[in-house]
């Protein structure tokens, strides 16, 4: 459990790096399925109750916000928001 604060706490410095906030562009070709693992694995990862969670331990709340709006213009640009929400609908039933 010790570590596991340790590498909390070094995450956490430097993801507080002010050259970490500035905006780039990416332009890169991602298949429909690893965009749709990527999206499961943000939402799932965010919205995992486990006190022990150690990424929602390392991100915070506003970056946490930010990585599902981002993820949400992924689908949206991949034109995959409707399924993704079927697979998720399917998931949940």
């Amino acid at each position: 459990m010790s570590a596991i604060k340790e590498v909390s706490k070094v995450y956490d410095a430097l993801l507080s790096l002010d050259a970490l906030d500035d905006q780039i562009k990416l332009d890169i070709r991602v298949p429909c399925r690893i965009t749709l693992l990527l999206a499961l694995a943000v939402e799932q990862g965010l919205s995992a109750g486990d006190p022990a969670n150690f990424f929602k331990k390392v991100v915070s709340e506003e970056d946490q916000k930010r990585l599902l709006e981002l993820t949400a213009e992924i689908l949206k640009k991949g034109k995959l928001e409707g399924f993704y929400q079927k697979l998720k609908d399917l998931g949940q039933g």
